[in-house]
């Protein structure tokens, strides 16, 4: 069986989500450090050695969720940003999240107060991720 091709978010596509979600739920907009949220963003792709540091498609996904989390480089919404980053990585890469609201709430609230650690985050997506049947 061929391994597909692992397909990475952008800075780009966060920036979208984040706009999306403050525009529909509201908050404050805007990017206040870029910086922090490139190294959010480019987290889950860090390879050392030729070896993803993160590895498989929840490792990945956690990285994207806990790393856009903790860096706050947005004014508001960083929470929703993260887990909705999270998500589209899933989607994209053939899985999907089998949970309700108030879990990922309490994922994201976990993350953003210290209680959850990433390998913490990765565990929990992996038990609560499915892979996608593509016929």
């Amino acid at each position: 069986m061929k391994r597909s091709k692992i397909v990475f978010l952008t800075l780009e596509d966060v920036l979208y989500f984040h706009g999306n979600t403050i525009a529909h739920e509201g908050g404050t907009a805007g990017l206040r450090d870029r910086g922090l949220l490139e190294s959010a963003v480019m987290m889950p792709q860090v390879a050392v050695g030729g070896r993803y540091l993160h590895r498989g498609i929840s490792a990945m996904a956690a990285a994207y969720l806990f790393h856009i989390c903790q860096a706050h480089a947005f004014y508001d919404g960083n929470k929703r940003a993260a887990v909705i980053s999270a998500i589209a990585f899933l989607k994209v890469n053939g899985h999907t999240l089998k949970t309700g609201n108030r879990e990922l709430i309490a994922l994201a609230l976990g993350v953003a107060n210290g209680t959850l650690d990433k390998s913490a985050v990765t565990i929990w997506i992996r038990r609560f991720s499915k892979r996608i049947l593509v016929r």
